[in-house]
């Protein structure tokens, strides 16, 4: 984490698995939408500021499981299927309202205006970024302008979870991931919901260790909580 005068700015990402599970109006398109309005527009701010030599520092959080989505090369697919068909909705939208009974300048306006946004977007993803979001944040963290914080592997609410060997094992697979996507060792983690547990005696006598246990098991020395 880089702190900036007392403060430290952290932004946190996340969505469940998504990936073939159906299209329009639930399901993979949840990804598509958040890749479109989020994570695109994002990179591209950073990039620009990158290459305007602005000296910026963040964190970001990368879910495990939301890193391995935008990975996929079927999400990456789908999600260039998606725009092109935003692009040719908003392109109808445009004839629509060009003439005829349904003539509404301000609205032709607007769906000009969703034909730019969305090709832009494509333009992004598929030439300055290459289809590749990891990729281009993991190049921003090699040079130091963001640091990547992992997260529990399926953002398992960890207090309520049952056995301690499978809050080992969500910290464990979520650090094996993030290595595999960003090629290190993550240094912090945000607990999903920022949800901590101390450690406590139950009432058969079995001591139960705090998260801190193991999040020290796997070297992780930094975490949110609330």
């Amino acid at each position: 984490m880089t702190p900036i005068g007392a403060f430290t700015f952290v932004l946190h990402s996340h969505l469940p698995y998504a990936r073939l599970a159906g299209r329009w109006p639930h399901g993979e398109e949840w990804i598509h939408e958040a890749t479109a309005e989020t994570y695109v527009p994002l990179l591209s701010v950073l990039y620009d500021l990158r290459e305007e030599g602005v000296p910026f520092r963040l964190t970001i959080g990368v879910t495990p499981i939301l890193a391995e989505q935008l990975a996929d090369e079927d999400i990456k697919d789908h999600f260039d299927q998606y725009i092109e068909s935003r692009i040719e909705s908003a392109q109808e939208d445009i004839e629509y309202f060009s003439a005829g009974e349904h003539a509404d300048e301000h609205a032709r306006f607007l769906a000009e205006w969703y034909v730019s946004w969305f090709e832009g977007i494509k333009r992004e993803y598929d030439e300055r970024f290459h289809r590749d979001l990891i990729g281009a944040l993991r190049l921003l963290q090699d040079e130091g302008y963001i640091e990547i914080t992992t997260c529990a592997a399926t953002h398992a609410y960890l207090p309520l979870v049952g056995r301690d060997s499978t809050i080992h094992g969500q910290i464990a697979t979520g650090k094996r991931s993030y290595e595999r996507m960003f090629g290190r060792e993550p240094r912090g983690i945000w607990l999903p919901e920022c949800a901590y547990r101390p450690a406590y005696i139950t009432e058969t006598g079995r001591r139960r260790p705090g998260i801190e246990y193991f999040l020290a098991e796997e070297q992780i020395k930094l975490f949110f909580s609330e």
